[in-house]
């Protein structure tokens, strides 16, 4: 079973925007941040 949680922050002025991605498996905890 996979849980993704993604959780999203803005930069003030709300002009740049940084998406973190975490993924949980059952091999371990990957983060991605683009």
């Amino acid at each position: 079973m996979t849980a993704v949680s993604e959780t999203t922050t803005s930069t003030p002025p709300s002009t740049s925007t940084t998406v973190t991605l975490s993924e949980t498996t059952a091999s371990g905890t990957t983060t991605s941040t683009t």
